[in-house]
């Protein structure tokens, strides 16, 4: 903390989360410009925005990272972590909602729920993180206010629950009235009559949460506000209500309620149970034994700074702390508080708060730290597999080395980006989540080393599944530098259709460490591919038995080769089936070039589902495998006379079409 600790209850860790060109950004840099953090307000269009720091966000003008800031607000103290809303950058919204305890969804007044709304939705609720929603762009004339609560209704299955109404003369909206403490900003004289009906829905949906609210209702006595937030707050954080504020980002209009419903009805730290591995609930409590999670990382010029999460203790410089990943001791060098690009040295961070640190190890996404005997295993952090990849090319071989060691380091610190190396001609292999992220994968391995580098085309990553429940043994024998080494171990394999990645299953030895090696290992392979370059899927593996040279490094190595060879004996013996990647897709156009757009898709195999028409723009919804929108964008443009996009949401893999 900075100065004296604060209060836990004052304390709140949100995120902000939306469908890309929400506002989300522009919604950032009101809250600090609004909070007295900084004097000016960001413009992310000038590439001024604070919380966009990254040359590469700044140049094409989205959030390619999740960006940590914090400020004051109304005696609160606010960590808030701004999340890219491109579906290619995803990660950086699972990282983040891991370790918030709250979450501020934004909409588009103007487009409503968008394809990535639905994705950052059901990562909320797999999280289970309270929320509040922000319908942003009120200041357009296309806004639709009413549209946008029954998509979050129907499309999101959500209880959105208005807060605010926004007032109308014709099309423009000139004011927000506060349903709850009965006040309005914008337009002055409003007629009560318009707002009342809303405001008893609101006291109604109180009353759940508070007898006594409906029975002084039903008898005409006023209900003072502060006893409706506190029926609201109870809501929220049950998940049983969705408050909906709105207003216009752009205009700074709405900000400061926002604020102050994220400090009302958003949980503190104490408000939120953490659990580890055995479903043992680790206390909010700066007094007991430290306990954190690293949950980013990020490269500096002089180093490299772990994000952390503590859950309890409190972690001051000089502190040995031990890592879930590490049979050694970390040394805490310093600890830091980060505010976008900038940084604040501190001398401890405690439960409940949010800090970044420099040690003297490396460490990893995931990883939980805690106090010296007081072992603690935190949930890590789970990520989606990459879905393309491409191969470095290199101007010059004697730069080979040098573009190796950046693109490790890039790929440390984004899990999404998964380095490989190509067997036939010994390149360096990189898999990411889309073009985009690949793309600008490239775009920072040059500037990292200072050199031109090139990436050959996209090619989309296939999956691997078993048509039947399998065993298979692998045994590894090895000689190294004299000593005779050996390691056995058996798989068993059963088919899980609609898991997603294979997960391991049972894995039970005497020694725990060798248990959790093997287990390591055994999630890698998976990763990697059983029998090649395609990842398991729909899989859960379990490790049957083991035995022989399992621990130290050079057990690790003949372990983990045995492994490599059970698994292969595992596809043969499964009936291997390939999988690859299917996209939902909603494209968006001019209506006079429907047609050609809807007979693009087509050619490409997509199975259209709903096509809609209005005010002079057109709409399509569609599946279609994800190979066949490589550069789809480039061909929409010159379709649509440079207006149609396209918006991607990943649907599952299913069998390789073709394939036996």
């Amino acid at each position: 903390m900075t100065g004296e600790k604060r209060g836990l209850t004052r304390l709140r860790n949100i995120g902000i989360v939306a469908h890309i060109n929400a506002g989300k950004t522009t919604l950032t840099e009101r809250f600090l410009f609004r909070a007295g953090k900084q004097r000016f307000m960001g413009e992310v269009d000038e590439g001024t925005a604070t919380m966009d720091f990254m040359p590469e966000e700044q140049e094409r003008g989205i959030s390619i990272s999740a960006a940590v800031a914090n400020l004051d607000w109304r005696g609160f103290h606010l960590n808030l972590i701004d999340t890219p809303g491109h579906v290619d950058f995803t990660a950086e919204v699972e990282r983040s909602l891991r370790v918030l305890d709250g979450v501020i969804l934004v909409l588009d007044g103007v487009a409503g729920v968008e394809s990535q709304t639905e994705i950052l939705w059901q990562q909320v609720q797999t999280y289970a993180v309270p929320a509040l929603v922000f319908i942003n762009k009120l200041d357009r004339e296309t806004c639709d206010f009413e549209a946008s609560l029954i998509a979050l209704t129907e499309r999101l299955g959500c209880a959105a629950l208005p807060l605010v109404l926004p007032c109308k003369k014709g099309d423009e909206v000139v004011g927000l009235i506060d349903l709850v403490e009965g006040v309005s900003i914008g337009e002055q004289e409003v007629d009560s009559q318009m707002w009342r009906p809303s405001r008893q829905a609101v006291i109604e949906v109180c009353a759940d949460y508070d007898e006594s609210i409906m029975a002084d209702y039903v008898d005409g006595v006023t209900v003072e506000p502060s006893r409706l937030h506190r029926a609201l707050r109870r809501a929220t954080l049950g998940g049983s209500v969705l408050p909906v504020l709105a207003g216009s980002a752009l205009l700074n209009r709405g900000v400061d309620w926002l604020l102050t419903a994220v400090c009302r009805y958003l949980p503190s730290p104490l408000d939120r149970s953490v659990v580890d591995v055995e479903r043992v609930r680790v206390t909010v409590d700066e007094d007991a034994p430290f306990c954190g999670l690293v949950f980013k990382l990020q490269s500096e010029s002089d180093g490299r700074l772990y994000f952390v999460r503590v859950y309890s203790g409190t972690l001051r410089t000089g502190d040995s702390v031990q890592g879930s990943r590490r049979s050694d001791s970390v040394r805490v060098e310093s600890i830091w508080r980060v505010h976008a690009a900038h940084q604040e040295e501190i001398q401890e961070v405690s439960a409940g708060d949010v800090g970044a640190l420099r040690v003297d190890a490396d460490l990893a996404t995931g990883e939980t730290l805690y106090a010296t005997g007081h072992e603690v295993l935190l949930e890590p952090v789970s990520f989606p597999q990459p879905v393309l990849s491409t191969r470095v090319e290199t101007v010059n071989a004697t730069d080979a080395d040098t573009i190796a060691v950046a693109a490790r380091r890039l790929c440390r610190e984004d899990p999404t980006l998964v380095l490989g190396e190509d067997e036939e001609t010994g390149s360096l292999l990189v898999s990411g989540m889309g073009e985009l992220h690949l793309s600008v994968f490239g775009e920072r391995l040059a500037a990292a080393v200072g050199k031109k580098v090139r990436l050959s085309p996209p090619r989309v990553l296939l999956h691997e599944t078993l048509a039947q429940p399998a065993t298979a043994s692998g045994e590894c024998l090895r000689h190294l530098d004299g000593e005779r080494l050996s390691a056995r171990v058996e798989l068993s394999a059963e088919p899980s259709p609609g898991l997603g990645p294979a997960e391991v299953g049972a894995v039970t030895l005497e020694d725990k460490g060798a248990e959790e090696m093997v287990r390591r290992l055994l999630r890698s392979q998976l990763q990697a591919g059983m029998s090649g370059p395609a990842a398991a899927h729909d899989l859960v593996v379990s490790v049957t038995a083991a035995a022989g040279d399992l621990l130290g490094p050079r057990g690790e190595a003949v372990c983990g080769e045995a492994l490599a060879i059970a698994c292969r004996k595992l596809a043969t013996s499964g009936g291997p089936i390939q999988l690859e990647p299917y996209v939902d897709c909603t494209v968006t156009c001019p209506a006079e070039t429907l047609s050609w757009a809807l007979a693009d898709l087509r050619s490409r195999g997509a199975r259209i589902t709903r096509v809609d028409a209005a005010k002079g723009k057109a709409t399509i919804r569609g599946e279609l495998r994800f190979s066949a929108v490589l550069g789809y964008t480039t061909e929409l443009r010159s379709l649509t006379h440079g207006l149609g996009t396209v918006q991607l949401r990943p649907t599952g893999v299913r069998p390789v079409q073709g394939a036996g």
